[in-house]
Formats: structure tokens, sequence, C-alpha cells
């Protein structure tokens, strides 16, 4: 061969190349002995987004001797022995970042030539997952349908193969038979007089042809249970063919009801009334236990069959379904209308046998329910469809329960960050609102630096309302709850909202719940108070009016009716489009743009849930909004101990402090303040620590102050193991945030108090010197 044959030829070749999906490249071999990239399909140049053009040429090992060393060896190898080779692994694209799976296929096409093949398995793997969980799916359905088939009132059984061995034989037609063991046998052996009267070739007809056999009254010699004697029986016989997956029959389903009865009782109209009934009866009970809409649509006439279902289930009225295919289609949302009829279409023009669909149908009250469709398209013997027949199950529920599932593993993980960004922070606001006290307790009245602090705590304070936010939506604030008259605080708060509000928006309050108490923390009520206020003042920006109502009410709970208070707040605002409504409690959502911060809502809805309540949201587009707030009423004996602030000037006590702290900076600050207020301090930077120390200076200790998230040993097991030595020791809990039960619902116990961080230099002192007063 000439070289311009040859280039002629390589070109053909590198012509078909394109044509391939997957991408290929060659490497060749020259004179140098060095292996050079020949070649990239179009496959290829679209795998490297046109970048592998730039390295057309290059050589083998100068690509990828450092960075992918088993290239080398595969290629090289390849050429040497001329043995193709396959190999999976993973591959990260360098220029994009992207990771993906490979296939790779390596062949050596002339002995200085490797075509290698690339087939992407990423969406393949991804898909496996999906796969295992659709086929426990359908573990389960074919386990329900096994059930029902073994206990359905008719002889069913399956056939397989051309000696037609029964696979299976429901109760039935055991006992029928009156045998157990027709399993692994075959039709002749079990009912021989089936084949001498000749009933045993609509089997083989309906394998040989795979058309479906149906008889009505079929008479039958055969023997009933273990008699030896052959009596007339009549059956309503249907066999289907069981196809396998290439369309060929591979054996039969037979349906048979014994009809002995009606066929005899001509003489006796009686009976033959009471069968009528048992087998309408039998075949409601069957469409009521699948609890699915069944329909039978004939495509010829274009009329279709309901079951009950549409009627009860999806509440339609007999009077208001017409007939025929184009009711449905009207009843299919719009915005799934054209998807599924043509995916129906598709499936009929296929010549498929079965079709299925997920789309929301019309019920009869207006509203929306999401179906799984089903069907089973029949067809005459020269292939045209005749019917269709199929189940919808409703499946809103469960697509709900797997958003509300995702909503709440998402809102979790969030609030998770969110705690634990907050904890940090607390830290950091306690080191400086601390210094910050002690630098002003430093300076005199006129220093020029004392405002410059004063400004440094403002600051710090602020960023600690931020942190109490995060918190807040993250349901992982430190709570310090106590009774709240609901029907106060909203006339207390009326002052203050006015002024947030402003006065192009007119506030109007109606305290209608007659002292309802709540058992919560007040900063919270009022969170939710400035929350939704702001939120209305947001909605009405040509002004308004808000109106805040409080009232009693019920509502049922797992443990029955319950007493709410009622929180509304409604404003005549712009209102919430439908396609806003679903996301206005995830946190960082808003509608504001730079302005907000989407914690408001969020925060809202995460001290609702945390206090038991509920909380609902009714909005219309140009009319406003109304937020509906139920919480909890409290029993009468709820009861909490709050820890005040004394001031670090009041009179010097003489105490030892045992303080257990991890974070250094809070440690020494916490030590600093202590000791200048008259205090020994132990200091110990985890809770082991501390009972070491406890343990060396037995019987100093007046005080524990300790942090409740530590390493090693946390704050709560420190302080059991303290009780146990001395019950009625003093101990102040700190904590900026915790996951631990106790510290979210507050303190009951009476020997224990609690400061949150960040605390001020006051308010620690304050604590330390509150627990030695109750003490006494």
């Amino acid at each position: 061969m000439t070289d311009l044959q040859s280039n002629v030829e390589t070109e053909r070749t590198y012509d078909l190349l394109d044509a391939l999906p997957n991408p290929i490249y060659v490497w060749r071999r020259l004179a140098d002995g060095g292996v050079y990239l020949a070649y990239a399909n179009a496959a290829g140049h679209r795998e490297t987004d046109g970048r592998v053009a730039a390295v057309i040429g290059s050589e083998l090992r100068a690509m990828y001797q450092e960075t992918d060393p088993e290239i080398v060896d595969l290629i090289t190898r390849t050429l040497a022995d001329g043995e193709p080779r396959r190999a999976e692994h993973e591959y990260h694209f360098r220029s994009t970042g992207k990771v993906r799976w490979f296939r790779t296929s390596y062949m050596r096409t002339t002995s200085d030539e490797v075509l290698v093949e690339n087939e992407d398995l990423t969406e393949r793997r991804r898909h496996l997952g999906e796969m295992e969980r659709a086929e426990r799916r359908v573990r389960r359905e074919r386990t329900r349908l096994a059930e029902l088939l073994e206990r359905a009132p008719a002889l069913i059984c399956t056939f397989r193969g051309p000696t037609h061995v029964y696979e299976m034989a429901n109760e039935e037609c055991r006992r029928f038979l009156g045998r157990d063991d027709v399993v692994g046998r075959t039709v002749a052996e079990v009912m021989p007089e089936l084949a001498e009267q000749g009933l045993a070739a609509n089997l083989d007809r309906v394998l040989a042809t795979g058309e479906p056999f149906m008889a009505t009254a079929l008479p039958v010699q055969c023997r009933m249970g273990s008699s030896t004697q052959l009596e007339q029986r009549y059956f309503n016989v249907a066999i289907q063919p069981i196809e396998e997956f290439d369309g060929i029959p591979s054996g039969t389903f037979v349906y048979a009801v014994d009809v002995t009865k009606l066929v005899t009782a001509a003489q006796a109209q009686e009976c033959l009334t009471e069968e009528l009934r048992i087998s309408q009866e039998r075949h409601d009970l069957v469409l009521t236990a699948t609890r699915e809409l069944i329909y039978d649509w004939n495509i010829a006439s274009d009329s279709v069959f309901y079951s009950d279902a549409l009627y009860t289930a999806f509440r339609h009225r007999r009077g208001d379904v017409g007939p025929g295919y184009g009711w449905w289609v009207k009843q299919v949302h719009p915005d799934d209308r054209e998807a599924v009829t043509t995916s129906l279409r598709a499936a009929v023009e296929r010549g498929d046998a079965f079709w299925s669909n997920e789309y929301r149908f019309r019920r009869g009250d207006d509203g929306w329910a999401t179906v799984l469709d089903r069907g089973h398209i029949i067809r005459s013997t020269d292939g045209a469809p005749v019917r269709v027949i199929g189940s919808r199950a409703d499946v809103t529920e469960r697509r709900q329960l797997e958003m509300r599932l995702r909503e709440s593993q998402k809102m979790e993980a969030i609030g998770r960050l969110a705690g634990g960004v907050a904890h940090d922070f607390n830290n950091l606001l306690t080191a400086i609102l601390g210094y910050a006290d002690l630098a002003l307790g430093d300076v005199s009245e006129s220093s020029t630096v004392r405002e410059e602090i004063g400004e440094i705590r403002k600051a710090a304070q602020r960023a600690a309302q931020l942190t109490k936010q995060l918190l807040a939506f993250g349901r992982r604030q430190i709570r310090r709850p106590t009774r709240v008259d609901v029907d106060a605080v909203v006339r207390d708060t009326d002052r203050l909202l006015t002024q947030l509000l402003g006065e192009h928006i007119q506030l109007t309050v109606h305290a209608g719940a007659r002292a309802a108490v709540v058992h919560m923390d007040p900063s919270e009520l009022d969170q939710i108070l400035v929350n939704l206020a702001v939120n209305a003042r947001d909605a009405m920006t040509q002004g308004g009016v808000v109106t805040i109502e409080t009232s009693r009410s019920h509502l049922t709970t797992d443990r029955g009716q319950a007493e709410f208070v009622l929180l509304t707040v409604s404003d005549t605002g712009a209102g919430i489009p439908d396609e806003t409504l679903p996301h206005i409690f995830e946190p960082f959502f808003t509608t504001k743009g730079e302005s907000g911060n989407g914690l408001g809502l969020s925060t809202v809805y995460g001290i609702v849930e945390q206090n038991g309540g509920r909380i609902a949201v009714d909005s219309t587009v140009g009319v406003g909004t109304r937020f509906s707030v139920h919480l909890p009423v409290a029993p009468d004996s709820l009861s909490v101990r709050l820890t005040p602030a004394l001031p670090i000037s009041a009179v010097v006590q003489t105490a030892t402090v045992l303080l257990a702290e991890d974070e250094n900076a809070v440690r020494i600050l916490a030590r600093r303040i202590l000791e200048r207020a008259g205090y020994r301090v132990l200091d110990a930077r985890h809770g082991g620590d501390a009972l070491l120390l406890w343990e060396q200076h037995a019987g100093q200790v007046d005080v524990v102050v300790t942090d409740l998230v530590m390493p090693e040993m946390g704050g709560r097991a420190l302080a059991d193991a303290l009780h146990a030595s001395n019950p009625a020791l003093p101990i102040v809990f700190m904590s900026g945030y915790s996951d631990d039960e106790m510290t979210r619902r507050g303190f009951a116990d009476a020997q224990v108090a609690f400061l949150a961080k960040p605390f001020s230099a006051d308010s620690l002192v304050g604590a330390v010197r509150e627990a030695l007063r109750v003490r006494g």
C-alpha cells in the first residue's frame, strides 16, 4: 500500500471513529521510540472541552509519567504484547476539578499504534443506588402481590416451560387439588384427566402463540380434593402468557373461578342470586383492598370503567365524570398534561405492553393528588391496542413525607453548622465583653478612652444578638424559660412595635387570650413579635395596617385535645406569591435582596417548634398576609429561677471558686474577674482536671463555675460527679450553645444556676454571689 493509500485509509478510519459516542484517542510509536498522541475523535474533543487539540502530538511520558504513570504503563504494555486491556478508574480533571469514573479499553491496532476508548460510567454508578432502592420497592410489592394471590378466592397458579411445570399454586388451588406438593410437578402428573379431555392443549396454545385464552363456564371432568372419582365442574377460566423481557412467552398464568353452582343452578334461581352476590362482593373487596383507583379503557368505544375509588378516595361525583379519554386528560394538571399524554401515546405506538407515569390528578374538590399511574396495554392479534387496564395509586402523602424528611435533614444540618459557629463566636464575644468591662473599671470617668471602650461593648452586644438569632433558628440557643403572660407581653411591646413600624403604618392590638400563660423564654416571644412585625412592615412600603391579636384555641395533638394561645400577626401588604410560600421559613431565604439576611422567619419557625407550638401562614397577593402562631398553654406547676446580675463593686466576698473552662481566653478572663472580686480561684481546662483539683483541695471549694461543653469531661458530667460527693455544692453552668437537652429546657435544680455566654463581668460575679447566697 502506498503512503497516499495509507493516508486515505487512516482518514477513513478517523471519520468512522468520529461517529462513535465514546471518546477515543490514538497513540502512535514513532521511529525515535517515543509514543505520541496522534488523534482524538469528536467525543474526545467534547470530553476535554476542546483542550485535547493543544496536546495532539505530545509524547506519552511527558504528559502522564508524573501524574498518571498507570496510563503510561498500560499503553506501553499493550504496544509490547498486543494484548487488549480494560480498566475502571476514577479520573480527576485538573482543569475543571471534576471527578468522573471511566472504563478505559486499550487495543493495539497496528504494531506501532494503540487505540484508547473511554466509557463514562459516572451516571451508571449513580443510578446503582437508585436501582437498589427500586429493587427493594419491587420486592415489597411482589410480597404484597404474592399475599393477595395466596388469599384470593379463586384458583390461581403459574406454569413454566412446555411441560407446564407448576411454579406457584395458591391456597384455593391446593385445596381444590387436595395436595400441597404440586410445585415442581407437571400438570400431567397432577391432573392427567386434563390431557385426556384436551384441556391441556389450551396451555400449549397460549404458550405457543402468546395469545390469552378466556372461557366462561368451561366444563371440566376432575377429581375434587382427595376424591378418586371424576365429577363435572364448571369454571370461568383466563389463561395469560408470561413473557420474558424479549417478549417470548415462557410460561402461563391461570386464573379460574369455580362457577359450577352458578351453571347448575338454572332450576334454583335463589342459589344463582346468592352466588352472584358473593362473586360481586369478592370483586368489590379486592378493589377496596388495593386502595387504588382501577380503570379499564376500551379504546375502540372510548369508554372507561372506574372503580369506586374515583368517588371515595378522589372525591369525584358520579354525575361529573365524563366518558372516555378526554375527561381523564382534563383531570391531569395543566403543567403535567403534555408530558403524560405524550408518554402514553408513545407507549401505545411503540407496541409496549405496559406504561406508567407519575403526575398530578385533579380531585373532586378541585385539589390535586400526586398519583402513580400503571397501565397494561392489551392488544389484538395484529398488535393493535384495544384496551388499557390499570390502576392509579395516590402517593401524595408519601411524596410529602419524603419532602418533609429532606427539609428536616437540611434544617438539622444548617442548625448544626450555625450552632457550631455561634459556640465559637460566643467564646470570643465573652472575652471581648469581659475585658471591656475590666478596662472600664480601670479607667476614670474622664478618660478619653472610656467612650471607645463603650463602643467596643456595644458592637460586641450587637454581635451577640446575631449569634442568638443563629442559635434560635437552629434550635440550639440557651433558653431561660419562665411563665409568660402573652397578653401582657403584647401590650408591653405595643409602643416598641409602633416605633419600629414607622408613622406610615397603623398598629392595632387586640389582647384576648384572657391572661393565658405560656412556658418559654420571654425574649423568644419578643423576638417572634418583632420579626413578624418587621416582615409585615417590609411588605407595606406604601403604608397599611398591622393587626396583632391573641386568643385561646384548642388543637388536636398526639395526646388528644390541648389548649393553645393563638397569636396572629396580619398585614395589608403585597402578599406572598404561591411559588415563594414553600420557602419562607428556610434559613437565609430572602426576597429583600442585600437588605435581608433570611433569618427572620426561620428564627420564628425555630422558636415556635422548639416550644412545642405550630405556625401557619395564609397569604393572598395584593390583599395581605396572616401568620398564626399556636403556643401551648403552660401548666400551673412550671417555674424557673433566673440568675440576677450584681455589680462587681458590691461588697467583696471571700470564697473559693473551682473554675472549669476549656477556652483559654475565657478561662483567663473569668479568673481575673473573680480574683478582682475577691475570690480565690482554682482553674481547670476540663472536667477531668477539675475533679483532680477537687480531690486535692477537699472541703475548700465553695462554688463551682463550669462550661457545659468541654473535651474529655463536660460540665454536666462534672456536676454529677461533684454532687455525688457533696449534694449541696452550688454550681453555675456557662455556655453559649449546647446539644444538651437540659440546657435547652432550662434548669430546675435548686443547686444549679446558669450563665449564658457572652456574659459581662458583673453577670459572672453576680451569678457566683447568687449561688453562694442560695446555699446560705
